[in-house]
């Protein structure tokens, strides 16, 4: 499970507040380093993968890949389907969790520059149909919503331009579920795998293809589903990275606790990309990654987490660094007392020591990914990451980024073995210089995930991972014909 998130707190934009922390900080690094010199010497540190080189000399170079970005983009400008996008009763929406992110990413792409009001001038085309804008996964629909959700697909799936594409360079989002997947069950997502519109009873040869999975007939007669025809080819954006996954479940590899998660990943379109595990910006604010907020912060280390059972063999890892104290007068206890680690605390509490730790454990849970990761991010705390596929398993713009730069990634088994130990040598072996870039990393890497960030490159990202799903064959501008 994921690490306790007070359900409507927003930490405050730290703009001044730092000297008090900053004053105690050197109180307690007196005592601090008196065990330090005596560790130095050991070559522990080899245990751990954030002393790889960080070719941050290139930041700007892809700052400028990015800016070169000039894919043009068509969001269906239906009225009727901005209609059907849900909204509370006073016509506003909810900010926070899934539904946040997808409606922030929407909103950038509403706003950017490279939006076009001409189809013929786009490589891609952006439905608004956001599934999470309906509902969760598990969420038992009513029959409204649903008959909703199919007018939705109804109206883009029948479109000229759809249908003159095959559906190739459409660019759905989706978040936490089983959306276009073979395995998928219940509410929103079984019904885009059981998706079987009226205009498909008649479609042309073209949406039966002999490289396509199944023909009409075959579905018909209960041999497979439709979906697979009509969804083939357009390109998901998701939280994690379900084509990896899916290699993944083919490998041969024996994933042990984690098998069936990465088997339930099956997805029914061949292209797409993953952009992480985001909450929506009503959740924490953003906060600019400095060395100027890392030195001020109070807390070495925060990490608070529920005291029930996860699942996955994650218990040991997450209850390792609450149930396990180090030794007083050792090294690691003066790391320990200057962190905020435990069970639950008050909310307000919680967001005001969150903002003002500098680094955050992000720790593996029901699955390999935890949205305390891309928490971390955004209000500048350096992820420290214990959980061994998670840079597979829901990397942010793999083209773009790269976890373990802005991150530090610690071995599982290293943690549960010693996790004080494992991290008194990240705080104590990283050196001034390796933290600063690790933090121009981490603001490099805040103005790339989050499409909420003042000086924000997601869209240019969210284009470039797109056009990199795309298959060469696909590669193109408007649609065959024109759309009209």
């Amino acid at each position: 499970m994921p690490e306790t998130l007070p359900a409507s707190f927003r930490i405050r934009r730290l703009a001044v507040g730092f000297l008090l922390p900053a004053l105690l900080a050197t109180l307690h690094e007196i005592s601090y380093l008196v065990h330090l010199t005596a560790w130095q010497s050991s070559d522990a540190i080899d245990l751990l993968q954030f002393d790889q080189p960080m070719a941050f000399s290139h930041k700007d170079e892809r700052v400028q890949r990015l800016m070169n970005v000039r894919h043009r983009y068509y969001i269906y400008n239906s009225t009727e389907l901005h209609e059907r996008l849900p909204r509370a009763p006073n016509g506003t929406v909810e900010m926070a969790t899934f539904a946040g992110a997808v409606w922030s990413i929407f909103e950038a792409l509403k706003r950017h520059p490279l939006r076009t009001m001409d189809p013929n001038e786009a490589t891609f085309f952006v439905p608004p149909v956001f599934v999470n804008q309906i509902g969760s996964f598990k969420h038992a629909l009513s029959k409204e919503e649903r008959r909703n959700l199919m007018d939705s697909m109804d109206l883009v799936t029948s479109s000229p331009i759809y249908q003159s594409t095959l559906g190739k360079r459409h660019i759905f989002i989706a978040m936490d579920g089983m959306y276009w997947c073979w395995r998928a069950f219940g509410g929103p997502a079984n019904l885009i795998k059981i998706y079987n519109p009226e205009w498909l009873k008649n479609a042309t040869h073209e949406w039966w293809e002999d490289d396509m999975p199944l023909s009409y007939e075959r579905w018909t007669s209960g041999k497979g589903l439709p979906s697979a025809n009509i969804f083939k080819n357009i390109i998901l954006a998701r939280e994690r990275d379900v084509w990896e996954l899916h290699r993944m479940s083919q490998d041969g590899t024996d994933y042990r606790e984690w098998e069936e998660r990465i088997i339930d990943n099956n997805p029914i379109p061949a292209n797409g990309f993953s952009f992480g595990l985001m909450d929506g910006p009503g959740d924490v604010e953003l906060i600019p990654a400095s060395y100027e907020k890392y030195a001020g912060s109070e807390w070495a280390y925060f990490y608070h987490t529920r005291p029930e059972e996860s699942t996955a063999n994650s218990t040991i890892f997450r209850h390792a660094p609450v149930t396990t104290v180090p030794a007083d007068g050792t090294a690691e206890s003066v790391t320990y007392r200057r962190s905020s680690v435990g069970f639950d605390i008050d909310p307000a509490e919680w967001a005001r020591r969150y903002s003002r730790s500098r680094f955050c454990l992000v720790v593996r849970g029901d699955n390999p990914g935890s949205r305390a990761l891309l928490r971390a991010v955004r209000v500048g705390c350096i992820p420290v990451v214990i959980s061994d596929l998670y840079p597979r398993y829901a990397p942010s713009f793999k083209s773009t980024l790269d976890m373990s730069e802005y991150a530090v990634l610690v071995e599982e088994e290293a943690f549960v073995v010693d996790p004080w130990g494992t991290l008194h040598r990240v705080y104590a072996g990283l050196t001034e210089t390796d933290v600063k870039r690790k933090l121009t990393a981490l603001a490099f890497a805040q103005r790339v995930i989050f499409p909420d960030h003042p000086d924000s490159l997601f869209v240019r990202a969210f284009l470039r991972e797109a056009w990199a799903s795309t298959p060469e064959s696909q590669r193109a501008v408007g649609c065959d014909g024109g759309c009209t």
